[in-house]
């Protein structure tokens, strides 16, 4: 059964809006603080997810255009982190924080990188 063209851009923008949500609570208002000591790695883990949603959502086949495409998603998924940064700034007892960006980059080419993989597998053992 082939996916309607709109479901995987729709689970992009919903984790994106889990993002945005996640961002907008005030430093008091998470539910354990003690696991945010690990404030980098929580950073890396989310942006990690975000690229391999988002190569989910855009990636298709592993052609001869993959490269650049797999650029854009993580262009787009900087990007994404850089508004993250400035939104926080505007949140009450957060702050932007250029590691937090370094953290979030970081990830979203890890994901982009593990999809590019598992497609290329799944394409070798179709193939």
């Amino acid at each position: 059964m082939r996916q309607n063209r709109y479901v995987r851009p729709a689970a992009l923008l919903l984790y994106m809006l889990l993002i945005f949500a996640a961002s907008s609570l005030q430093q008091n208002q998470f539910p354990n603080p003690k696991i945010f000591h690990y404030d980098k790695l929580i950073h890396l883990t989310e942006y990690t997810l975000f690229g391999l949603v988002a190569s989910w959502a855009f990636l298709r086949e592993a052609d001869r255009r993959l490269t650049r495409r797999a650029w854009l998603v993580i262009g787009f998924g900087w990007l994404y982190g850089i508004s993250d940064e400035l939104h926080q700034y505007f949140v009450p007892s957060r702050q932007m924080d250029v590691f937090d960006f370094t953290a979030d980059a970081i990830g979203v080419f890890i994901g982009v990188v593990i999809f590019i993989w598992l497609l290329r597998r799944r394409n070798l053992s179709e193939g």
